[in-house]
């Protein structure tokens, strides 16, 4: 799959056909940090039927030659209505995520390690949500829950190379 390193998009985990059906009380954040560059992201979601806005920033840089930080800010909702994320850490083969703290408190990480198996042909989708594992030969994913809340949001990681890579 292609994608730009410094990448963010935001999906729902819903399987309903049209948006006005779909539950956003939970957004997921397929993020794909740049650690070879300072790199900052920014993204706007809108509220379903109005002009409501929630402003993410993503902001990565590398800190050391094997230690790089992701920062994520999440501005609460202009109209103030609480939401949770889901937020995935799309790593490079060569790194993991060391620790992640959101609004000042350390949190768990799950790490999801790469399929084993190449998927048959058009079996294999790249945004599937919440626990799916990244294709064979990518690197982990790094998945944080983030509780709904209606206030501003700040997520940290330190990213750290493997050994021996």
């Amino acid at each position: 799959m292609w994608h730009r390193r410094g990448g963010l998009v935001v999906t729902v985990d819903s399987l309903a056909l049209r948006v006005e059906e779909q539950d956003w009380s939970v957004l997921t954040l397929e993020a794909f940090p740049s650690l070879s560059s300072r790199e900052i992201t920014r993204r706007s979601v809108y509220s379903l039927g109005s002009a409501s806005r929630t402003d993410i920033t993503m902001q990565s840089e590398s800190i050391e030659s094997d230690v790089g930080v992701v920062m994520i800010s999440i501005s609460a909702a202009e109209d103030k209505q609480a939401r949770g994320w889901l937020v995935r850490l799309n790593l490079l083969p060569s790194q993991y995520c060391v620790s992640a703290v959101v609004d000042g408190q350390v949190v768990d990480v799950v790490h999801i390690s790469p399929r084993m198996d190449d998927p048959p042909v058009g079996v294999f989708f790249p945004f599937g949500g919440g626990d799916t594992a990244p294709p064979k030969r990518a690197g982990y994913v790094a998945q944080i829950k983030v509780s709904p809340h209606n206030r501003d949001r700040l997520l940290l990681f330190k990213i750290e190379q493997l050994k021996g890579n």
